[in-house]
């Protein structure tokens, strides 16, 4: 059985996996999806997602917790960032707008 899945832009998922750990996915890539990790806060536009990463204790070192940034059009993720780092390239990116939610909100925002 596949876990649920909300629609994020892009073609990109919000996965609830286990009832309680969210991560984002793009087609089945695998667990952890392509942040390589479960997130705990998010936030989209049509052109962006952020998301704060909880990496996951088999993920080598150096992959970092941090938020991560998803350019929907180009497929780059930038990140992890520290949030003084996520804070300077909102300002640059004309991210400021992006409203962000602890991932259990976000889940019930989504359709």
């Amino acid at each position: 059985m596949f876990p649920p899945t909300k629609d994020l832009p892009g073609g990109y998922h919000l996965v609830l996996f286990e009832s309680s750990s969210y991560y984002i996915d793009r087609g089945g890539v695998r667990h952890g999806g392509v942040l390589g990790g479960t997130i705990s806060q998010l936030g989209w536009t049509d052109r962006y997602i952020v998301a704060w990463r909880n990496v996951w204790l088999w993920h080598k070192v150096g992959d970092g917790v941090g938020w991560m940034i998803i350019d929907v059009t180009s497929g780059a993720i930038e990140g992890p960032l520290s949030p003084e780092e996520f804070e300077a390239r909102r300002r640059k990116k004309g991210l400021r707008d992006i409203q962000i939610y602890p991932a259990e909100d976000a889940w019930k925002r989504l359709s």
